[in-house]
């Protein structure tokens, strides 16, 4: 049995074999359980990217989505041997993890890492002795920044860190994230609208493949029913665990440099 994907649909399309499609509407258990994991990971990629530099959610499979996503396939096959009726179906994870992937993308990685740190950055790294090549200061409008001095607490606090008990200038965070969020928002409700205009073309007529929608499906593929055929299969786990182990190093490393690690870059 496989599975397709349809714009507009939070669920999943199991194709049967009269070419007919089963549509499994979202429900209300994978909305609340998807809504509370994406709330928990969305804070804990902040709190990454702004202490640790680590995006959680980058990548075109994010590897922090990924993440999450095996441990709610552990979870399941584990409820499945204890109360199967419990046990999430596959649309469901899949679902959460569609949920996932989005807020792992846009309010993780690209509100938390790009939009807002820039407005810092312009002012913070704009030195003397960058100001008679890079005169750019001179154009911009006060009301889209928190400040236009590269030593007004604001900025300096946000790349050389705040001072015990200092509070958070919100008042001076407030007005400008009232300008910029609409905008950001509009731009990616844009490109989520393309997509949707697009899909149709590219699924029906252009018979695209989208590769990466693979790899999920494979690894949900007949939950709750039983083990998803690629999970016992020894090669996934060989590739899987070097990856795991590689990247994990580098991680443990970057937090404590005694810790060995193999340089990929």
């Amino acid at each position: 049995m496989s599975t397709t994907w349809r714009p507009g649909q939070l669920a999943s399309a199991e194709v049967q074999s009269n070419n007919e499609a089963t549509v499994f509407p979202l429900s209300a258990r994978a909305l609340v359980i998807g809504l509370l994991i994406v709330a928990v990971f969305t804070v804990a990629e902040i709190y990454a990217i702004y202490i640790y530099y680590e995006h959680l959610g980058s990548g075109y499979l994010p590897r922090g989505a990924m993440m999450v996503l095996v441990l709610l396939i552990g979870a399941t096959l584990l409820v499945r041997f204890i109360a199967r009726p419990l046990a999430l179906r596959q649309h469901e994870v899949m679902a959460i993890f569609g949920m996932l992937v989005v807020a792992a993308a846009v309010p993780g990685y690209e509100f938390g890492a790009n939009p807002y740190t820039k407005l810092l950055g312009l002012v913070y790294y704009h030195t003397p002795e960058r100001v008679a090549t890079t005169p750019y200061m001179d154009y911009l409008n006060p009301r889209l920044f928190p400040s236009l001095n590269a030593q007004d607490p604001v900025i300096m606090w946000a790349f050389e860190g705040k001072p015990e008990g200092a509070p958070i200038p919100y008042d001076r965070w407030l007005p400008v994230l009232a300008i910029w969020t609409p905008f950001w928002l509009g731009v990616f409700w844009t490109l989520a609208c393309l997509a949707y205009i697009f899909f149709p073309r590219w699924e029906q007529h252009e018979k695209l493949l989208f590769p990466l929608t693979q790899v999920p499906i494979e690894m949900t593929n007949d939950l709750p029913m039983r083990v998803p055929t690629v999970l016992k299969n020894s090669l996934f786990w060989i590739g899987f665990g070097g990856a795991v182990l590689l990247y994990g190093m580098q991680g443990i490393h970057d937090l404590y440099p005694f810790f060995p690690y193999i340089k990929l870059d």
